[in-house]
């Protein structure tokens, strides 16, 4: 164990669901590049308490980028929560859709216009 914080994961959901993700104002990326939208792709995992879900969203260009493999891009959104709390009674048991759920009203919290595709 690598300290109280450590949270060893059970179950990786390696097909991802994607986002896209626009918005009024321009994306600014960390490289102080400004773009019009960004493509998302959220990894899900079930922490090992089986009570929590962590959502790993990732960011490319676009959609096309994603598919040729280029280098992932890291917009400059605002802070939001990875973990989720989750119960598999009321929230599903499609883990993936869940975080991309979270993902999406979180973003769209912030203001961005978000569209989820399978």
């Amino acid at each position: 164990m690598i300290g109280s914080h450590y949270n060893k994961i059970i179950n990786i959901k390696k097909t991802k669901m994607s986002l896209s993700i626009t918005g009024t104002a321009p994306i600014v990326l960390q490289s102080g590049v400004v773009v019009s939208s960004v493509y998302c792709r959220t990894e899900a995992n079930l922490l090992e308490d089986g009570i929590r879900v962590s959502a790993m969203p990732e960011y490319w260009a676009s959609e096309t980028a994603f598919q040729e493999n280029k280098q992932r891009i890291y917009p400059t959104f605002d802070w939001f929560q990875t973990i989720y709390e989750y119960d598999r009674a009321v929230d599903g048991v499609d883990i993936l859709d869940f975080a991309n759920e979270k993902v999406k009203t979180d973003l769209e919290a912030q203001g961005w216009t978000v569209t989820k595709t399978l």
